[in-house]
């Protein structure tokens, strides 16, 4: 997978698109400069799905409620997958939504449909995203 933007509509304190590289993507800035919260949105909207009950909620969610007020965040992201291009929109909080839009305009709406087809996508595991694809500065030497 290959993923070419990344749109936080707001997610946590960060609004804004961030276009990638098909290559190497580093992230350089100061303290608080939204870093980590670009790449916790990525994970969100790769893994975090928008059916969650009330615990999950409270543990994992609500940290990314827009700083500024609103009751939902946002993201979504445009990649490539075997050479073909996807869009991935995912909303949380006071609405929920997912929604997949495949190459040939059709699109997926069903939450379970939608996190299904986006695992096949990734064809790896959380755990080698966060761990491999994903790193911090810490984790490369």
């Amino acid at each position: 997978m290959i993923i070419r933007s990344i749109n936080l509509h707001p997610f946590a304190g960060v609004i804004g698109e961030f276009n990638l590289s098909p290559k190497m993507n580093v992230f350089l800035g100061p303290n608080e400069a939204g870093k980590s919260t670009l790449v916790r949105g990525l994970l969100a909207a790769l893994f975090q799905s928008t059916k969650y009950g009330k615990l999950q909620w409270q543990n994992e969610l609500i940290q990314y409620v827009p700083l500024g007020g609103g009751d939902t965040f946002r993201v979504s992201l445009e990649f490539e997958a075997d050479g073909v291009g996807y869009k991935l929109l995912k909303a949380w909080g006071g609405v929920t939504s997912s929604e997949l839009i495949l190459p040939a305009g059709h699109t997926y709406n069903d939450v379970d449909q939608v996190d299904q087809q986006v695992a096949d996508l990734l064809k790896l595991k959380q755990g080698t995203w966060k761990n491999v694809l994903i790193s911090k500065q810490a984790a490369l030497s």
